[in-house]
């Protein structure tokens, strides 16, 4: 009985020891990430003061590069915790995670948050093109002996438009020449929708099919509008919005910015004749499609606009920028202040803030090794980590 009972002693010491290395592998794993191209586990330690050039925050995860290694691409989160490492140096890292993945233009492939990286040829394509994955589709072709078909794959890269020659050919301008690969500011996707402005086609990434402006069956969204003076035009050139008339009412001059979501954000600046020795000052509001405020305008600054204002669709931040210093406000979409920074700028620096996913960039480039410094805060302007 007694050996037996030194037995079951024993059985319970090495349950409990292996109960704690259990926990603690659990506790390593939270702190540390997997090298996902060879699955051998690697922690990253990073000073995130030294973050030297960042993609937009999306999905609560961003792109960064740091000073030490600036040959890789990390990936960080919301808390400045790096989730992976990308073996190479994108020159193009204001990409944004869209349902589970993010495009890496520099190498025509995809990557989802968990550092794995999709080719074309993983899914049995010859090229990927980026502008439709945020609305759940990815527009790819095939090229094989100087044949190319075009297709549309969905986000768990399921081909459902089949690839054909049919749609490569409804691509072409009237010349034959391919107009998919051409990056264009005037394309844009909608719903699920594909417009390609040098062709005025649309693309229904549900079908394939194809069809001209203005002989699309959706109404014209925001994204197709044209800023023109103080006005917003269809790509014929037809009005949508016009704000002309209430620069001339209120002695104001108007500066349209393109919609985010359902809104575009509107600066407004005191029109002075003659010798009126009233100040200039600087307003802003939100216009919808039809062209009304949101609210009433809100006075931001004394003296004149010469700043810019930047529309996440949840907050808006409108700067002053002096020779010495710049000057901005964040508010939410109701017009109400949240909060602001000055910032003192010295002539061997420049600086500038941006606004994405409701987090703020402070970019502070130092002339003397040309590196740009990065910081990021929440709309209130408390740093993030």
């Amino acid at each position: 009985m007694k050996i037996i009972y030194i037995f079951i002693v024993l059985l319970s010491v090495l349950s409990l020891f292996g109960c704690s290395n259990k926990e603690s592998d659990s506790s390593l794993k939270d702190d540390k990430t997997f090298n996902t191209e060879n699955s051998i586990f690697q922690k990253y330690d990073k000073d995130n003061s030294k973050i030297i050039e960042n993609g937009n925050f999306s999905e609560g995860l961003c792109l960064v590069a740091y000073e030490d290694e600036p040959q890789y691409t990390y990936c960080i989160d919301l808390k400045g915790r790096i989730q992976f490492r990308i073996d190479y140096d994108f020159i193009e890292m204001h990409t944004e995670f869209h349902n589970g993945i993010l495009f890496l233009y520099d190498i025509n492939a995809f990557c989802d948050t968990k550092g794995n990286l999709i080719y074309p040829e993983d899914v049995g394509a010859s090229n990927f093109y980026r502008f439709t994955y945020e609305n759940g589709y990815i527009i790819a072709d095939i090229i094989d002996n100087g044949i190319i078909k075009v297709g549309v794959l969905n986000t768990d890269f399921k081909w459902v438009v089949e690839p054909s020659e049919n749609l490569y050919y409804s691509l072409c301008n009237y010349r034959g020449e391919y107009q998919l690969p051409i990056v264009s500011s005037d394309n844009y996707c909608f719903e699920h929708y594909y417009y390609i402005h040098s062709i005025k086609t649309f693309v229904n990434l549900k079908t394939g099919e194809t069809s001209k402006y203005p002989d699309i069956d959706f109404r014209l969204p925001t994204k197709g509008y044209l800023i023109d003076d103080a006005k917003y035009k269809t790509p014929n050139h037809d009005t949508i919005i016009d704000l002309s008339d209430f620069e001339d009412d209120y002695n104001l001059s108007a500066e349209l910015n393109s919609f985010v979501g359902n809104y575009a954000p509107v600066v407004f600046t005191t029109v002075r004749y003659n010798d009126d020795p009233t100040p200039h000052a600087t307003y802003f509001t939100l216009i919808d499609s039809k062209g009304n405020f949101s609210f009433d305008i809100v006075k931001a600054f004394d003296g004149y606009y010469n700043g810019r204002i930047l529309f996440d669709g949840k907050y808006i931040l409108i700067n002053k920028i002096t020779d010495n210093s710049e000057h901005a406000k964040i508010y939410d979409v109701n017009g109400n202040f949240i909060s602001e920074k000055i910032v003192e700028i010295n002539p061997e620096q420049s600086h500038a803030f941006t606004l994405n996913n409701g987090v703020i960039t402070e970019i502070i480039k130092y002339e003397a090794n040309g590196y740009l410094y990065r910081s990021f805060y929440n709309p209130d302007f408390t740093l993030m980590f």
